[in-house]
């Protein structure tokens, strides 16, 4: 059984590790899914615009720095 790659686990894996890409998605799901070209369900994208963008990105900011440092080695 194969996974589709423009799934959700592609457009979370992208979130976790593009800050620009997250505030977009965060900002507009809908918009940022579609425009990807990501396929997510129903239940998915209500969750994306049910989260507060100011948590999550405070709650990211520990990812962004290992992104970082990891495309600095």
């Amino acid at each position: 059984m194969s996974q589709n790659p423009k799934g959700k686990e592609a457009l979370f894996g992208r979130a976790v590790v593009d800050p620009e890409f997250r505030k977009q998605l965060l900002a507009d799901p809908e918009g940022t899914i579609a425009a990807g070209g990501y396929e997510v369900d129903a239940e998915v994208l209500q969750t994306l615009k049910d989260v507060d963008p100011a948590e999550a990105e405070a709650a990211t900011r520990d990812l962004d720095s290992l992104a970082d440092r990891r495309a600095a080695s």
